[in-house]
C-alpha cells in the first residue's frame, strides 16, 4: 500500500527553498512519506499546519481543523460504444510536483498520472496555495484508437459519512452564493426535497433534478449546488468550494446526516467528443479553508485573472422601463421620461436610459414592432440629447415560443438539444454558425440605430448533457462563445449587461451582470412562505438582498454588480420601512443604481422620491459585503470599512430577515476593533446621533424586514464628521477631505456627489460658531451636546465646494432657534426627508 502525505508546511518549505527553483523545475518525490514520519496522524498534522492531504489506494483524504474529507474517489465517465463507463485509476500513480504561479500566489502542483490497459490516460492534480487553499483538477487522455464522448469528471466523491465536521450540526451552515439554488440551511435540518418544493410551487434552480437522479430529487437530505458551495460554523471556521476555471459546469451534491455527510463534486462535460490522441482537462475547483470573506474575494480574484478581466467601465446610474411598464412600454412614456430627466439633470444626472422588453416584434424577430411612430433610432437620439446613453433589451438566443402552428420558427439544427437529442425550443445553439450570424445581425442592427448599452437576457442553455452543433464544446464553453459573439457584435465601447447571475458564463466579456433574481415591486417581502421558511417566489425584495450579501465580493472584481432596480414608493405590500431596507442595500452594495419609476408622474416625482435617487449618485466609493457571511446567509451585518487620511469609519446595515418576529440586531461580526473599540454611532434615516458606543451596541426590537443604516466613526482628538444625509454612504463618497487648520475645520466635498440640499453632522467638543461655503447657501446649528448640523442648499455641480467651520467663539444657534426663523426653518426641513412622507407610502 502506498501512501503519500503532504502538509502545507512542507509545501511552503519546498517553494521557499533553493530546491524548489523556478516554475519549470519538476520535484519528483523518490520515496513515499509515511503517515508516522510526518505527524503521527492526519488530524494532528492538520491542527498545526493547515491543510494536509494524503493519497491512499487512489483515494484522496484531506483535512483542516474541524473539517475532514475522507477517501474521496476521482475519475472520469465516458460514453463508449453508446454505454457509460467509469474510468477510475487502479494501479500506482506516477507522481510529479512542480512549483507554479497561481492567481493567489505561488503554489505547489502535484500531478498523479495513470495509464489504463486500453490506452486511456487519467491525471489528477492537487495544487496547494499557502496554508489554507488547495485546488483539484483532472485530465482525460484518449489513448485508444476510437473516439469517445466525455460525460463528466468526478473530482471528489466521498463515501457516505466521508465528509465530516466537528461540533453541533445546528452550528454549521451549508449554503451557496447562488440564492436561486435556494436549498440552504444548517446541518441539523432536513430541507424539503426538490420534488416537494415543486409541489409547493417554490422556485429553485433544481440542480439535482437537472442530473436526472430521481432518488436525489425526492430525498430532502440531498442538496445540490452549481459553481460553488460553502460550509461555515457560527464561529467563523469553514470551507468554501468553487469552480475557478472556464471549462465546464461544476456541481456540488451533498447528502446531509447531521455532521456526517457524503460529498460529490463533478464537472459536467456535456458529452464532448474526444478524438483518439486528444486530451481534455476538467475545470479546476478551489477549496479555501479560510474566513468566508477572504474565501469569496480570493475565488473571485482567481476567476478574474483566469478570464483576463479588465474592468474599464463603472456601475450604472440610470433608468429602465421594465418594472413599471412591463411589455406595455409606450412612446409617450419614453419621451416624457427623457424630457423630465433632461430638465432635471442637476438633481438626477442619469447615465443610461434603457428601453426594455416590448419594443420588438417577437422574441424571435428583433425588428421593431412598429409601436413607436418615431422609430427606435429617433428615440435613441432623444435619449442622447437628454444627456444619457441609449440602452436596449434583447434576448436573441431565446426564441420563446420556438414554434408556431406552422411548425418550428427556425431550422431544427438551430436549436440546442437535450441529452436525448430532442430540440429545446426555448434556446438556440450559439455554436451553429447560422445562429451566430442571426445573433450578430440582431445586435448590430440596434448598434446601428444608436444604442450603446445592451441588456441581454435569457442566456442559459439547458443544463446537464446538452448536445451542441459543435461537439467539442461543453455547455459552459458554448455559453462563453455566446458572450464572445455579443461582445464582438456591439464592440468594446458598448456596455454589455448580462442579465444572468452565473458569472463564469460571461466574465471577461460582460461589463456587468444581474447578481440575483428580478426584483418585482408588487409583493415586496410579504410573499407566501414555503415549508423551508423561505419565500416561494424569488422575484421580490428578499432574494436580491441575499444576492447582495452572498455575491458582494464579485462586484468590481469580476464584473460590476447589478442587484436590480430600486423603488421610490408605490410598491404595493411593502411598508415604507421595509422598502428603505432594500434601498439601503442598493446604496451600500456599490453596484448599479437604477429605477423604473415614472418620475414625471406626481405619485413618483415628488421631491422626497427624487431625494432618494439623488442620494445614490454616484454609486458608493466602496463596495459593500456581508461582515457576517458564511454562517449568516442573509447579510444581517452588511457594509464596508472606509479608510480616509482624516479617519476611519464603517457604513453598516443591520437588518431583520425574519418574517414572523421582531429581533434585536447586533454587530458581533463587524470589525469595530479597527475603530479602537469605542466609536460614534449615527443613524441615517432618522438622522439621530446615538452617542459613543462599543461592540455591544444593539438595536432593539426591530420589526420583520426593517433595518438600521448606521455610520460608525472612530473617536478623534479634534472635531470629526459623524454623518451625512447628502449621500447614502453618509460621507464616505461625497466628502473628499477634512482637516483642522487652527481654529477652523476645512471640509472639501465632491460637488457632483449626493443631493443638492442636505446636511453634514459633526462632533466637536469645541464650540462651532459659523460656517461658510464656496458652493452653496449654508448655515450651522447645534442639535445636541457637542453635535452640530451643517445645512447646505442649492449645491451646484462642477463648482469646487469647500466648507469652513469656525471653531471657538460664540456658539452657533440651537436647532430650536433655527425652527423659530421662518426662512432658515424652511431650508432646514427641506434638507431632510419629510418624516410623514416616510411613514405614508
Amino acid at each position: 500500500m502506498r501512501i503519500i502525505v503532504v502538509t502545507c508546511c512542507l509545501a511552503v518549505a519546498l517553494m521557499e527553498s533553493g530546491f524548489a527553483g523556478t516554475k519549470s523545475e519538476n520535484l519528483v518525490p523518490s520515496t513515499p512519506v509515511s503517515m508516522s514520519e510526518t505527524a503521527g496522524s492526519l488530524s494532528n498534522a492538520m491542527s498545526r499546519t493547515g491543510i494536509s492531504y494524503r493519497l491512499q489506494d487512489n483515494r484522496l483524504s484531506l483535512s483542516d481543523g474541524p473539517i475532514v474529507i475522507r477517501d474521496a474517489a476521482f475519475g472520469a465517465v465516458i460514453l463508449e460504444n453508446g454505454r457509460s463507463r467509469v474510468i477510475c485509476p487502479q494501479d500506482e500513480p506516477i507522481v510529479e510536483s512542480v512549483v507554479c504561479e497561481t492567481p493567489l500566489g505561488r503554489g505547489l502542483e502535484t500531478v498523479y498520472s495513470w495509464t489504463m490497459p486500453e490506452g486511456y490516460g487519467f491525471k489528477y492534480k492537487v495544487t496547494r496555495v499557502g496554508s489554507d487553499r488547495l485546488t483539484v483538477a483532472a485530465e482525460f487522455v484518449n489513448g485508444s484508437l476510437h473516439p469517445v464522448y466525455l460525460q463528466r469528471f468526478l473530482l471528489l466523491d466521498t463515501p457516505r459519512g466521508g465528509f465530516t465536521v466537528r461540533g453541533a450540526a445546528a452550528d454549521w451552515m451549508l449554503a451557496t452564493t447562488d440564492v436561486e439554488a435556494r436549498r440552504m440551511g444548517t446541518l441539523e435540518r432536513t430541507l424539503p426535497s426538490e420534488d416537494a418544493l415543486r409541489v409547493e410551487k417554490a422556485f429553485n434552480r433544481e440542480y439535482l433534478t437537472a442530473s436526472g437522479d430521481s432518488v436525489k430529487m425526492a430525498d430532502g437530505a440531498w442538496r445540490g449546488y452549481r459553481d460553488d458551495m460553502t460550509l461555515y460554523a457560527a464561529g467563523g471556521e469553514g470551507v468554501s468550494m468553487a469552480a475557478v476555471g472556464l471549462v465546464s459546469d461544476v456541481y456540488f451534491h451533498v447528502r446531509t446526516e447531521g455532521t456526517s455527510m457524503k460529498l460529490e463534486v463533478f464537472g459536467d462535460m456535456s458529452e464532448v467528443l474526444v478524438e483518439p490522441g486528444e486530451v481534455r482537462p476538467s475545470d479546476e475547483v478551489l477549496l479555501s479553508f479560510c474566513p468566508w470573506g477572504a474565501a469569496q474575494e480570493g475565488k473571485d480574484r482567481w476567476l478574474a485573472e483566469v478570464a483576463g478581466v479588465n474592468l474599464t467601465k463603472k456601475p450604472v446610474y440610470g433608468w429602465c422601463s421594465w418594472y413599471r411598464s412591463m411589455r406595455n412600454i409606450m412612446q409617450e412614456d419614453i419621451l416624457a421620461m427623457t424630457d423630465y430627466l433632461g430638465k432635471n439633470r442637476n438633481k438626477l444626472p442619469m447615465e443610461v436610459f434603457q428601453i426594455d422588453d416590448g419594443w420588438q416584434k417577437q422574441y424571435y424577430d428583433w425588428n421593431e414592432a412598429g409601436k413607436f411612430s418615431l422609430g427606435m433610432d429617433s428615440l435613441a437620439r432623444s435619449i442622447r440629447q437628454a444627456g444619457m446613453v441609449p440602452g436596449v433589451w434583447l434576448s436573441p438566443v431565446a426564441p420563446n415560443p420556438g414554434w408556431d402552428r406552422g411548425g418550428w420558427l427556425f431550422p431544427v439544427s438551430w436549436y440546442a438539444k437535450t441529452r436525448t437529442g430532442v430540440p429545446d425550443w426555448e434556446r438556440l445553439d450559439p455554436t451553429n454558425p447560422d445562429v451566430a450570424a442571426f445573433i450578430t445581425t440582431s445586435l448590430r442592427n440596434m448598434y446601428r440605430k444608436g444604442y450603446r448599452y445592451f441588456k441581454i437576457d435569457f442566456n442559459n442553455l439547458p443544463l446537464m448533457g446538452v448536445r451542441l452543433f459543435n461537439p467539442k464544446m461543453t455547455r459552459l464553453q458554448a455559453q462563453r462563445e455566446l458572450f464572445r459573439l455579443y461582445r464582438e457584435a456591439i464592440g468594446p465601447e458598448s456596455y454589455l449587461m448580462a442579465c444572468n447571475p452565473d458569472q463564469r458564463l460571461f466574465v471577461g466579456y460582460a461589463d456587468a451582470n444581474r447578481i440575483g433574481p428580478d426584483c418585482l415591486p408588487f409583493d415586496g417581502f410579504t410573499q407566501k412562505w414555503a415549508s423551508d421558511d423561505m419565500p416561494t417566489n424569488a422575484w421580490g425584495l428578499y432574494y436580491p438582498i441575499m444576492a447582495m450579501a452572498g455575491r458582494g465580493y464579485q462586484n468590481r472584481i469580476t464584473t460590476m454588480g447589478d442587484p436590480d432596480v430600486t423603488y421610490l414608493g408605490q410598491t404595493g405590500k411593502a411598508r415604507p420601512a421595509q422598502l428603505l431596507t432594500y434601498h439601503s442595500f442598493i446604496g451600500l452594495y456599490g453596484g448599479f443604481a437604477m429605477t423604473s419609476d415614472h418620475l414625471y408622474k406626481p405619485e413618483f416625482g415628488g421631491e422626497q422620491s427624487v431625494r432618494m435617487m439623488e442620494q445614490l449618485y454616484p454609486v458608493s466609493r466602496e463596495a459593500g459585503h456581508a461582515f457576517s457571511g458564511g454562517y449568516d446567509i442573509f447579510g444581517r451585518e452588511f457594509g464596508y470599512v472606509a479608510d480616509r487620511p482624516y479617519g476611519r469609519s464603517i457604513d453598516l446595515i443591520l437588518w431583520n430577515p425574519q418574517h414572523d418576529r421582531n429581533a434585536d440586531l447586533t454587530m458581533r461580526h463587524v470589525p469595530v476593533d479597527t475603530l479602537g473599540g469605542r466609536f460614534h454611532v449615527w443613524s441615517f434615516w432618522d438622522e439621530r446621533y446615538e452617542g459613543v458606543q462599543d461592540g455591544s451596541y444593539t438595536v432593539r426590537d426591530v420589526a420583520p424586514f426593517e433595518h438600521k443604516l448606521l455610520r460608525l466613526t472612530a473617536l478623534s482628538d479634534g472635531p470629526c464628521l459623524i454623518g451625512s444625509n447628502l449621500h447614502i454612504s453618509m460621507g464616505a463618497t461625497e466628502v473628499i477631505s477634512l482637516r483642522c487648520d487652527g481654529d477652523r475645520l476645512v471640509v472639501e466635498l465632491d460637488p457632483n456627489a449626493g443631493a443638492r440640499d442636505g446636511k453634514l453632522f459633526f462632533y466637536s467638543e469645541q464650540p462651532v460658531s459659523s460656517v461658510s461655503s464656496t458652493n452653496s447657501d449654508v448655515f450651522v446649528c447645534k442639535i445636541q451636546e457637542h453635535v452640530y448640523a451643517v445645512t447646505l442648499s442649492d449645491r451646484e455641480r462642477d463648482k469646487r465646494e469647500i466648507l469652513t467651520l469656525q471653531l471657538g467663539g460664540k456658539e452657533a444657534p440651537s436647532e430650536k432657534d433655527i425652527r423659530k426663523d421662518k426662512r432658515l426653518a424652511g431650508r432646514y426641513r427641506h434638507a431632510s426627508f419629510d418624516r410623514a412622507w416616510l411613514r405614508s407610502w
